[in-house]
C-alpha cells in the first residue's frame, strides 16, 4: 500500500506541470497575519519528500516550484554545534551512515548520501539550516520543527538571524518553555505550539500568546467549537495535520480533505501537497 502511495505522489506533479506556479510569499504572509475562512494554506511535511529525500534542498526547491506555501523542516545540531536538517535522532535509514546526529561532526555528515522514501541512495546530501534558509527565504515560509534542547536553541536562532530570515520562518515545539525561549531570542518571530481542547486551553493561550495554534489529532482537539474559539477570541490561525489516514484516504477520494476544510482550519500539513493544492483551488480556497 505504501509503495503504491509513493508512486502516485511521485507521478502526480507530472500531470499538473502546466499549472505550476511558484510560491507567492506575500500571499502566504498575508494569510498568516490575517487568517480568515476564505483561504487555506498548504504545508509540505518534510518538504516534497515523496519526490526527493526528506528535508533536502531539492525537496525545498520542488515545493517552491509547485507553489506550496510552507515547508516543514526538522532541525537538529551536529556534534560541533551546527544546525542541520534531519528528522530522526539518528542518520540511519535516511542516509548511508549510522549514529546519532549530535555525535557526528558536520564534516562527517557532509559525506553521507541521503536516501529517498523508497530507500534508494541519492546524490543529495544533508543540508545545514543556513543553506536551507538562504535557498528559500523570502520565497517560501519555513515551519521549523525544533528537535533541539533549550541550550542548542540559541544556535538555531543565531542562524535565522544571520540569514536575515526572521520574516520567513515560524518555530514549532510542543514544549511551552522552549516556545517562550524563542520569543526572547528572536523578538517578533512567529511561534506555533500545540494546544489541546481541555480545561487548560485558555490558560495556555493567554500565557503563551502563540502566533499559530497546532491542533492535536484527536476528535476532541478538532471540534469545530474549539477551532472557532481560537480563531474568534484570539484571532489566531489554526494548523492541522492531514498526515496518515486523511492523506491516504484522499488518494482514493480527494474529498477526504473536507474533514479539515469544512472545519475552516487555516493551514493543513500534508504528505501530498500537490494533490491538496489542486483540490483547494477547485474549491476556491487557494489562489
Amino acid at each position: 500500500m505504501k509503495k503504491s502511495i509513493l508512486i502516485i505522489l511521485w507521478m502526480l506533479p507530472l500531470f499538473v506541470i502546466a499549472q505550476q506556479t511558484l510560491t507567492d510569499f506575500t500571499y502566504v504572509k498575508k494569510h498568516l497575519a490575517d487568517p480568515g475562512d476564505e483561504v487555506i494554506l498548504v504545508a509540505a511535511h518534510r518538504a516534497m519528500h515523496t519526490r526527493y529525500p526528506e528535508n533536502s534542498l531539492a525537496a525545498i526547491t520542488d515545493a517552491i516550484a509547485h507553489g506550496v506555501d510552507i515547508v516543514e523542516i526538522d532541525v537538529r545540531v551536529s556534534k560541533d554545534g551546527i544546525p542541520v536538517l534531519m528528522h530522526n535522532e539518528t542518520v540511519d535509514h535516511i542516509s548511508t551512515g549510522s549514529g546519532k546526529v549530535k555525535k557526528i561532526r558536520l564534516s562527517e555528515l557532509r559525506k553521507l548520501q541521503l536516501r529517498d522514501d523508497r530507500g534508494k541512495v541519492t546524490r543529495h546530501r544533508i543540508p545545514t539550516l543556513e543553506e536551507a534558509l538562504n535557498l528559500g527565504k523570502d520565497k517560501i515560509v519555513f515551519d521549523i520543527d525544533l528537535k533541539v534542547n533549550t541550550r542548542d536553541l540559541k544556535k538555531v536562532a543565531a542562524v535565522v538571524k544571520k540569514c536575515d530570515a526572521v520574516n520567513s520562518v515560524f518555530f514549532y515545539d510542543s514544549e511551552y518553555n522552549k516556545i517562550r525561549r524563542v520569543d526572547r531570542l528572536l523578538p517578533g518571530v512567529l511561534r506555533m505550539t500545540k494546544v489541546h481542547n481541555d480545561n487548560k486551553a485558555k490558560k495556555y493561550l493567554g500565557a503563551l500568546l502563540p502566533d499559530i495554534v497546532h491542533l492535536g489529532n484527536s476528535a476532541v482537539d478538532r471540534e469545530v467549537s474549539f477551532i472557532e474559539t481560537v480563531k474568534r477570541d484570539y484571532g489566531l490561525p489554526v494548523f492541522a495535520n492531514a498526515l496518515g489516514d486523511i492523506d491516504e484516504a484522499a488518494l482514493e477520494d480527494v474529498h477526504a480533505y473536507d474533514s479539515l476544510v469544512e472545519k475552516k482550519v487555516n493551514i493543513i500539513q500534508t504528505d501530498a501537497p500537490v494533490l491538496l493544492l489542486q483540490y483547494l483551488r477547485q474549491k476556491n480556497k487557494h489562489r
